[in-house]
């Protein structure tokens, strides 16, 4: 499992995030440095309780958090059962290791937790939100809602993938190698023993 980091000031770039992801050597975090003009990915301000993404949506884009933090909320309606994990309360992100539980935390607004929405997880700064459906492109099978005033979040979509792939392909690459890390830490938090 990745360590625990502390939540990112404002102001973190991209290529910051995939660096301590990927642990890169210095020669990586120079290829990365391209991100931090913002060609390959535009950067998001969330207010407080703004949907990110539906359940079900169609997935164009995935997304990381620079600043503040997402939320996983609970779509059912009263008296629908949901699914729990039987042995896992933990999950690991780019951000490291994340309890798995219903509860407030100091990442979620005040006016958040007054609006009722029951949080699933929540995926502070470092953390990398739906690409999984986005490489698999499939529809969303979660919600994601800004839980943070100043949550800050790095959307790229295919377009970008594709631009950068073609104008800078080394770059692309350390890319794949995020989006893999990220689906490790997926199998970490394999859900198959259900």
């Amino acid at each position: 499992a990745i360590p625990l980091q502390e939540p990112q000031s404002a102001g973190t770039k991209l290529s910051s995030v995939f660096s301590a992801l990927l642990r890169a050597t210095d020669e990586e975090k120079v290829i990365l440095s391209p991100l931090d003009s913002k060609r390959y990915h535009t950067e998001i301000q969330i207010k407080v309780v703004k949907q990110l993404f539906g359940k079900e949506e169609h997935s164009d884009a995935f997304y990381t958090v620079l600043n503040g933090a997402v939320a996983t909320a609970d779509s059912s309606g009263p008296g629908q059962s949901r699914r729990r994990l039987r042995y896992h309360d933990m999950v690991t992100s780019g951000a490291g290791v994340i309890r798995r539980e219903r509860s407030i935390s100091n990442l979620m607004d005040p006016s958040f937790q007054e609006k009722g929405v029951e949080v699933l997880s929540l995926w502070p700064a470092g953390s990398i939100v739906g690409y999984l459906d986005f490489c698999l492109d499939r529809p969303r099978v979660f919600r994601a809602v800004c839980c943070h005033e100043s949550t800050v979040v790095a959307k790229m979509t295919m377009a970008d993938i594709h631009l950068m792939r073609i104008e800078n392909p080394g770059l692309d690459a350390l890319i794949q190698r995020v989006l893999l890390q990220a689906s490790l830490l997926d199998l970490a938090n394999c859900t198959c023993d259900m």
